[in-house]
């Protein structure tokens, strides 16, 4: 689930700050190949205020040569982990990256009692099973016994809905990690094609069902949220003189002389829309936003986002905010970072235990009455859900051999479909390829990718009524556009409370609806099935906007 906008580039740099808490329970892995490759014992000590400090031996991860594991004690939450071998070698004090994460240590060489420096990574430990043992649907594919050692090209998606994914192979009894995306995992065949291998992806996926926080973008104005500041109408560049005082706009210096330029001083979402600008007050005890979701699921992990930023222009007296989700502090206290105009990312990975709802609050702990000044944007809560998928390839003799491939046989018909040429009516069967592995049900006289061709070499082995063999030479795509003909369809005019039924063809997407003031009325999201969508819009026009990408689809729709 993640945004890239290049609106407004010069004006802000994205920057997480990471979790500060670390529930019971949870796996934190160690990466020690850099630092303490000779070491025969560390220890992970644990902290809170209020607590006493613990300390746990760690142990080895299992098929791993240089990382170690441990998970945190009760009672926890714990704020603070160091870990520390038995030569002394320590980290300085960190604050944990969310979920299970692998921190790296990037000291080349710690000297006895020194510090060493790293940075946390999502992980996933090698899988403790053989692939039958998985329990997982798995892709089969039987290949040509030439293509030994060859290179194969898999994908399973879109980075773009993953927090984070890896890629591992199975062959000769064990797992292997592998280099990869949810896009695109390049990796070879065995060179014995007396053995079979297994590919495993496992991703964190970033639901987007509609459950989460409403109007975290404030496009919708001044609704949704509680809070204990003054809300002022915008007028004019005296809105916000007022210390305790916030409003909704989409230009923070239309409402205060101290904004920065109109380049940047503009929302997060987009650069056009709306955002809730702050003139921070002096009462820490007061809330400035508060929320709670309802309907969550028990014992899931759920996202948090948010996005804050400094709109005073001396950057005098930051900010110090802190959001929390049913008291538990999410993010750390932070403060907008680069200065004013700049975006910065409050982010944490949350899970609900035994509660079904999220009371979201922030209270801003800068207590001085000069400067104080933020604005803050696309609150956001996601649910994550693990998803995997298994691939098998073995070997089989191919008689007879393939010919040589023929490079009219076939071509593009548009750009998401390729056609095989059969005008004399002598082919009977076909089998579509990419980057040398079958394409599961690609075995028509056509191949139609939904999606649009993803990179990589093309072609089809088509068998003759006679059973002999021809073979398409590869056709190369980078990335090529979707044609029209496989675009979404959207009606131009529908019943008033009547749904709104849009043929996605398989494309996932952001959905908006907007009156024609250019407010936004629905948002939703979907992952490529049709849509019947609910609504209850009053008689007039509207604007569907289908936001894939770096694509977008846009029409107009009558409510009558």
């Amino acid at each position: 689930m993640k945004r890239i906008f290049t609106l407004l580039a010069t004006c802000w740099v994205m920057q997480k700050a990471m979790a500060a808490f670390i529930p019971a329970g949870t796996m934190l892995y160690l990466d020690a190949s850099k630092a303490w490759t000779n070491e025969t014992s560390i220890t992970a000590r644990f902290s809170s205020d209020g607590m006493s400090a613990q300390e746990v031996a760690m142990t080895r991860t299992a098929g791993e040569q240089h990382i170690w594991q441990v998970s945190a004690p009760t009672p926890g939450p714990w704020t603070v982990v160091t870990f520390q071998s038995i030569s002394g070698y320590q980290t300085a004090e960190l604050i944990w990256g969310g979920y299970q994460s692998l921190y790296v240590v990037t000291c080349d060489a710690c000297g006895s009692g020194q510090k060493a420096a790293g940075e946390w990574r999502y992980f996933t430990p090698l899988p403790e099973q053989n692939p039958g043992q998985l329990g997982i649907d798995y892709t089969d594919s039987i290949v040509c016994s030439d293509l030994a050692d060859s290179t194969i090209t898999l994908s399973v998606g879109t980075t773009q809905d993953y927090l984070y994914s890896q890629w591992f192979a199975f062959t000769a009894s064990a797992w292997t990690r592998i280099e990869g995306t949810p896009e695109r995992m390049i990796a070879s065949l065995p060179a014995d094609t007396a053995q079979d291998i297994w590919f495993l992806f496992t991703g964190l996926l970033v639901k987007k069902d509609g459950v989460g926080v409403v109007n975290g973008d404030f496009e919708q104005g001044n609704t949704g949220f509680y809070t204990d500041y003054s809300y002022r109408t915008p007028v004019d560049d005296h809105t916000l003189y007022d210390e305790g005082a916030y409003t909704i706009t989409n230009d923070v210096r239309q409402v205060h002389t101290s904004a920065p330029s109109p380049a940047c001083s503009h929302d997060h979402t987009t650069g056009s829309g709306m955002m809730m600008a702050v003139n921070g007050g002096s009462d820490v005890n007061k809330t400035v936003w508060q929320q709670t979701v309802m309907g969550l699921n028990p014992q899931t992990s759920y996202v948090f986002s948010a996005w804050v930023m400094n709109w005073d222009q001396e950057n005098s007296n930051m900010a110090k905010l802190e959001f929390s989700i049913n008291g538990q502090l999410q993010g750390g206290r932070v403060s907008p970072q680069g200065g004013y105009g700049h975006w910065t990312q409050v982010y944490a990975v949350w899970n609900s235990g035994t509660s079904d709802q999220a009371n979201i609050r922030l209270v801003n702990f800068q207590d001085a009455s000069y400067g104080n000044d933020f604005a803050v944007d696309d609150i956001s809560l996601s649910e994550l859900v693990t998803e995997n998928r298994l691939f098998h390839f073995s070997f089989k003799s191919c008689d007879p051999p393939l010919p040589e491939c023929t490079n009219d046989l076939v071509y593009r018909k548009w750009n998401d479909v390729l056609f095989c040429d059969n005008h004399d009516s002598t082919l009977v069967s076909w089998q579509w390829y990419l980057d040398s592995v079958a394409i599961e049900g690609a075995t028509k006289q056509f191949l139609y990718m939904p999606d649009g061709m993803a990179p990589g070499e093309y072609y089809v082995i088509a068998r003759c009524v006679d059973g002999q063999l021809k073979v398409s030479c590869p056709i190369t795509f980078e990335e090529a556009p979707r044609s029209a003909v496989s675009s979404p369809k959207i009606p131009s005019h529908v019943a008033k409370k009547e749904p709104i039924r849009i043929q996605m063809n398989g494309r996932s997407a952001e959905l908006n609806i907007y009156d024609m003031m250019g407010r936004r009325r629905l948002l939703t999201y979907t992952r490529g099935e049709d849509i019947e969508l609910p609504h209850y819009l009053d008689n007039g026009m509207y604007i569907i906007l289908l936001q894939m990408g770096n694509e977008s689809v846009a029409q107009r729709i009558r409510v009558w």
